[in-house]
């Protein structure tokens, strides 16, 4: 990719992001959220000297879209700009260790930020956010410059931010400090529930609402499911909140080439994180909410994996002819004109009647919110 990007090819890419959705809405979209999106992905190192911050000396591994040479549709798939998205990662951790991911996110429409700071043994996760949040504003800075690298790729809008144990902690940090980052998806964070610091970063959580996606393994001693679960918990005004706990899955599930299990091969846990994270950024992101049905419905490795939805802003899809609610558990939701009531894990199906079916479309009221207007399928 040059370094230098016109003033005009700046111009094309905000007038080619309203028609990215419609592009996806053909074969791609039929794709599950973990193969491969439509760009390659070009990777650097960078290094600066943080003053906005004062955080001195940042370094960090910076992953973002590229259209793919030689394809003959590459000058149908509009380009740019894209959502920003932070990676934190884990204690000893380096960016590296999840390019699998950050590649992944790229591939999909996403400039990555991976933080390559407090990789020592006294990394802290605070840090690490802070660090974080300089990396995301100098990005977002450089992208508001002419002629310079990665001019007009940051989209303006919310930003996501991602990461495992210590880094899946700090996107609790990053949160309190950051109000730009507004979905997150800690991938089996360490939460401390003790402490000042502990006290005012789970304060916060509670009174955010922005939408979040929290993983556990079933295996994990390091981070063990009720450690995740206390931060799922307290995210009690996030206006979307999802649990998901991976069965036969130790601590080190997200990194490049995780241990296997006899029942979850490293493939297998490295495929479920492409899709809850591509799925899940494409759906808060970029506004690409039929993806819930990959994400939550009968695709969704249901054996592996046990989800759970807190929405106060009810998700909707259409699942096999049924309309598909993701709510709080034990909502009353209005649909087709009579009441009916999520389940214990915020999940409900309904199917039409020959009368409803009729209809054009639908919405569904969950206490004082309703949900996006879904056409009607028709056999």
């Amino acid at each position: 990719m040059p370094e230098a990007v016109k003033v005009n090819e700046v111009l094309k890419r905000f007038i080619h992001l309203s028609c990215f959705l419609l592009v996806l809405a053909g074969p791609a979209q039929a794709q599950l959220p973990e193969s491969e999106g439509p760009y390659s992905a070009e990777v650097r190192n960078i290094q600066f000297e943080d003053t906005q911050f004062d955080r001195k000396q940042i370094r960090a591994r910076v992953y973002w879209p590229t259209l793919r040479e030689g394809d003959e549709k590459a000058s149908e798939t509009p380009f740019g700009p894209f959502p920003l998205v932070g990676f934190m990662h884990g204690w000893t951790g380096s960016p590296w260790h999840y390019d699998a991911l950050s590649l992944h996110l790229a591939s999909w429409g996403f400039i990555v930020a991976s933080i390559g700071t407090e990789t020592e043994r006294d990394g802290n996760l605070k840090d690490e956010a802070r660090d974080t949040q300089a990396l995301m504003h100098w990005i977002a800075s450089r992208s508001e410059e002419p002629e310079v690298w990665l001019s007009g790729m940051v989209a303006p809008g919310d930003w996501g931010a991602t990461g495992h144990s210590m880094g899946g902690g700090a996107c609790l940090e990053l949160i309190r400090i950051e109000p730009k980052v507004r979905v997150i998806a800690p991938l089996q964070p360490w939460i401390e529930k003790r402490g000042k610091d502990a006290k005012a970063i789970l304060g916060h959580l509670g009174e955010w609402t922005g939408r979040s996606w929290f993983i556990a393994g079933q295996l994990d001693k390091t981070c063990p499911p009720k450690m995740v679960r206390s931060g799922f918990d307290s995210a009690i005004s996030a206006s979307r909140n999802f649990w998901t706990e991976v069965t036969h899955m130790g601590h080190l599930g997200p990194i490049n080439h995780p241990p296997s299990h006899s029942n979850l091969t490293s493939k297998e846990k490295v495929r479920v994180h492409k899709r809850i994270l591509g799925g899940f950024f494409r759906a808060e992101l970029r506004g690409e909410e039929d993806l819930y049905h990959a994400l939550l419905g009968p695709s969704s490795d249901s054996e592996s994996l046990n989800h759970e939805a807190r929405c106060s802003e009810p998700v909707v899809w259409w699942e096999n002819g049924a309309l598909a609610v993701a709510s709080l558990p034990g909502q009353e939701i209005q649909a087709f004109g009579s009441a009916h009531m999520a389940d214990e894990k915020g999940m409900l199906r309904l199917k039409p009647n020959p009368k409803h079916a009729a209809l054009p479309s639908v919405q569904i009221s969950a206490g004082d919110t309703k949900s996006r207007v879904l056409s009607i399928p028709r056999k």
